[in-house]
C-alpha cells in the first residue's frame, strides 16, 4: 500500500541517496510484493530498478487485451498466453507487466516465479496514452533482455509495430504495419492485423 511504501522507503533508501536516484534490486522488489507492500491496486512496475506507475487502461485497450487472448489461445494452444501478468527480467532489474507475453508451456502456470527471457517467445504492449513510454523505456528493456520479438499494438494509429534481432538494449530491425497489410513474424508466422483489432 502506499503508506506502508512510503514507511518502506525512509526505513530502506540510505541517508545519502534520494528517493529520485535510488534503485530497487528486482529480488527485494519481489519480497514487498509476496509481504504485501506492494499490492495489485498500486499499480506500479519495476524497470530498470525504478518503479513506475502503470498507465490507465481504456475500453479500447481492455478490449485489444481481449482479443490479442483469444486470437493467441486459438493459434498456439501450445504455449502460455499471460495477458497484463509479470515477467522477470533478472539483468536489468526488470519486472514488468506486459499487456501479453506468449512463453512456453510450464504445468505449474509459473507459480513459483514469474517467466523469465528463455521463457519468452514474445511481448506485445497495447499502447494508447503509453505509446512514447512504450517504444523508449519497455523497447530498451526488452531488448536489454534479449526478448527476441516485440509488438507494440498502436491503439490510434491502428496500425502494428515490431522490434526484432535484439542488440545490446535496442533492436536492430523495426517495422510498423497499417491495419489493411499482412506480415511474417517470427514466432507468429503470417499475420493479418485487422484481426488483431476491433471489428
Amino acid at each position: 500500500m502506499v503508506n506502508e511504501y512510503i514507511w518502506y522507503m525512509t526505513m530502506q533508501v540510505p541517508s545519502a541517496v534520494t528517493e529520485q536516484e535510488w534503485k530497487w534490486p528486482l529480488q527485494r522488489y519481489e519480497q514487498l510484493v509476496r509481504d504485501n507492500i506492494f499490492t495489485e491496486e498500486d499499480k506500479i512496475e519495476l524497470i530498470g530498478g525504478k518503479l513506475y506507475t502503470q498507465m490507465p487502461k481504456g475500453d479500447l485497450h481492455a478490449a485489444i487485451v481481449r482479443i490479442l487472448t483469444r486470437y493467441f489461445l486459438l493459434r498456439h494452444p501450445e504455449y502460455e498466453v499471460s495477458a497484463e501478468q509479470p515477467i522477470r527480467l533478472p539483468g536489468n532489474d526488470s519486472r514488468p507487466e506486459p499487456d501479453l507475453a506468449i512463453c512456453n508451456f510450464r504445468a505449474d502456470a509459473y507459480a513459483t516465479q514469474a517467466p523469465e527471457p528463455a521463457d519468452i517467445r514474445l511481448v506485445i504492449e497495447v499502447a494508447d496514452s503509453s505509446l512514447t513510454r512504450d517504444r523508449t523505456l519497455k523497447a530498451i528493456d526488452y531488448a536489454a533482455a534479449a526478448i527476441q520479438e516485440y509488438w507494440i499494438i498502436d491503439v490510434k494509429n491502428q496500425q502494428v509495430e515490431i522490434y526484432t534481432d535484439p542488440a545490446g538494449n535496442r533492436y536492430r530491425h523495426v517495422h510498423t504495419y497499417p491495419l489493411d497489410s499482412t506480415f511474417t513474424s517470427p514466432f507468429n508466422g503470417e499475420t493479418v492485423v485487422h484481426e488483431l483489432f476491433p471489428k
